[in-house]
């Protein structure tokens, strides 16, 4: 188990994570809480969201590492996708967020890049 810990980064990365609570964990992580700034505490209840979404053992390895530090959990691969279609079908910002647990800030941020790409489309 030394061994692990000497392969982990200073600052929580995604791989650093992988090698504490393993792909599946990391996974979870990602669909749940994906496109959000996550504190990690150094412990948590049960009912604490990070705990729900990948166990209060999980949050244990995490929190004995890099408990105290904050991290970006990416979105998990296709939400992006999801959430352009949902903007596209003129769904509401909060709506958005709420049904794909992400944060109203990230739906904003990807609706500026589809903007984006849309006026840098007109340029070529």
């Amino acid at each position: 188990m030394s061994d692990i810990y000497e392969q982990l980064s200073e600052n929580p990365t995604l791989e650093s994570l992988r090698l504490l609570i393993g792909d599946n964990a990391v996974v979870q992580l990602s669909n749940c809480l994906g496109g959000r700034r996550l504190y990690f505490p150094k412990s948590a209840g049960p009912n604490s969201p990070i705990a729900v979404a990948i166990g209060v053992e999980n949050v244990k390895k995490i929190g004995n590492v890099y408990g105290g530090m904050h991290m970006d959990i990416p979105l998990v691969p296709g939400k992006r996708k999801q959430i352009a279609q949902m903007l596209e079908s003129g769904q509401p910002v909060s709506k958005i967020a709420a049904t794909l647990y992400t944060t109203e800030r990230t739906i904003y941020r990807i609706k500026a890049e589809i903007k984006d790409n849309r006026q840098l489309s007109f340029l070529d």
